[in-house]
């Protein structure tokens, strides 16, 4: 498990740390154990400092790639699910790996969630990773793309169908 001082820290340290770091976390990833994976990526990245909106969460196409997000050091409830998915992507990109907009019917709000497999939900709240069959029927998905999608969208600026 990642050094949880060096997580607090590391969110405010300069870009290229920034991003060193992140380099550093991938590498020592793999989905041998989707689950533990899942968890070790959602721990990491709940220690983003969260502020106001930093992304449009309805314009995919204003989305920043993952080195732009960790380069510009802003995030918020909808971005850091979009990193949880890049680092899935970037470790295994034949995953099923999808990054839903959804409204929470118990807390009235709307946030983006990455869903694993079919199976294991991301960024659903701030302490764990939910399983997806436990919490569907309290969402709504407004909007769903294949991380992939999202990946090309910001490689060369399209949009995302």
């Amino acid at each position: 498990m990642e050094n949880v001082n060096q997580l607090r820290t590391m969110w405010f340290d300069p870009p290229q740390r920034r991003l060193a770091a992140w380099r550093e976390f991938r590498r020592s990833l793999d989905t041998s154990n989707i689950e533990d994976t899942c968890n070790r990526i959602f721990s990491w990245w709940s220690f983003a400092p969260l502020a106001a909106i930093s992304i449009d969460p309805y314009n995919v196409r204003t989305w920043p790639s993952v080195w732009e997000m960790l380069h510009q050091g802003d995030y918020c409830k909808f971005s850091t699910a979009i990193g949880m998915s890049y680092t899935f992507f970037y470790i295994d990109e034949k995953l099923k790996n999808n990054i839903i907009r959804v409204y929470d019917h118990e807390n009235s709000d709307i946030y983006t969630t990455t869903l694993i497999d079919n199976k294991w939900l991301l960024n659903y709240n701030m302490s764990s990773v939910a399983k997806w069959t436990d919490v569907q029927d309290k969402l709504t998905v407004q909007e769903s793309w294949a991380c992939t999608d999202i990946v090309e969208a910001t490689k060369h600026n399209v949009a995302v169908e």
